[in-house]
């Protein structure tokens, strides 16, 4: 989720207050400590960062399941 920020040049801040969340928890999507609590929060963090819904999805599990040590699926 970082590279997709990073890409459009926004804070965290800005995302965060766009997709209706804390700072602290678009951060800690970033890191792969936790993952998307719901659809609508995966539809409104690809409508900012401009991805793909599904696409998204798969990154924020994928970072983190490799942060818990399991392999990507």
């Amino acid at each position: 989720m970082y590279e997709l920020r990073d890409a459009h040049g926004l804070s965290q801040d800005q995302v965060a207050a766009a997709a209706g969340i804390s700072r602290w928890s678009l951060s800690r999507l970033e890191l792969g400590k936790t993952t998307p609590t719901s659809l609508a929060l995966v539809a409104a963090l690809a409508d900012v960062l401009g991805g793909d819904r599904a696409e998204l999805a798969r990154r924020a599990l994928r970072d983190f399941e490799r942060r818990e040590g399991a392999e990507p699926t």
